[in-house]
């Protein structure tokens, strides 16, 4: 595993079941991610088949007024319990632990950038509080859509019920 420059990690308390995170946070990630991301302006799945080691997208963001764009792949996978993802081309790696409590979901969000390039050094201390900042949006954002979400947090546009039916939005 690759040294880290920079690592923040954030918690939250999730008033719902682990299987309702999971399936809201990993099963449909890719529908989700801009939800609580919303710097992310598309991602989208580069590989067939449920979300696994080894599945591969891209994402394009604006963060900070800066357009970036980057691949990714699952680097590590424990069904409903936490799932990595690894940049390709550039140096991060995020993870999301789930661990059942009385209460609901304990949810632990993790970001690392594995490097920063030289011109940027100077201004690691700067770089370290911006991404503070965001993980612990992230994760306060993840448990305010699934706690509203109360019926399983699926969604995007448009979702399957448990009564077979759809609903928008």
């Amino acid at each position: 595993m690759a040294s880290v420059e920079i690592r923040c990690d954030s918690t939250a308390d999730i008033a719902q079941p682990i299987d309702v995170v999971w399936q809201f946070v990993v099963v449909n990630f890719f529908d989700n991610y801009p939800r609580w991301s919303p710097q992310v302006r598309s991602v989208r799945k580069l590989t067939d088949g449920p979300i696994a080691i080894g599945t591969r997208g891209h994402q394009e963001r604006i963060d900070h007024g800066r357009r970036t764009e980057s691949y990714f792949v699952v680097s590590s996978f424990v069904p409903r319990e936490q799932i990595c993802f690894e940049g390709e081309d550039y140096p991060y790696r995020i993870r999301y632990a789930l661990e059942p409590v009385d209460y609901g979901t304990h949810l632990t969000f993790c970001f690392e950038l594995t490097s920063l390039p030289g011109a940027v050094r100077p201004f690691r201390s700067l770089v370290q509080r911006v991404v503070e900042r965001t993980t612990a949006s992230v994760a306060e954002d993840i448990r305010e859509l699934v706690e509203r979400r109360g019926s399983g947090g699926v969604e995007p546009a448009t979702a399957p019920y448990p009564d077979g039916g759809t609903r928008s939005g």
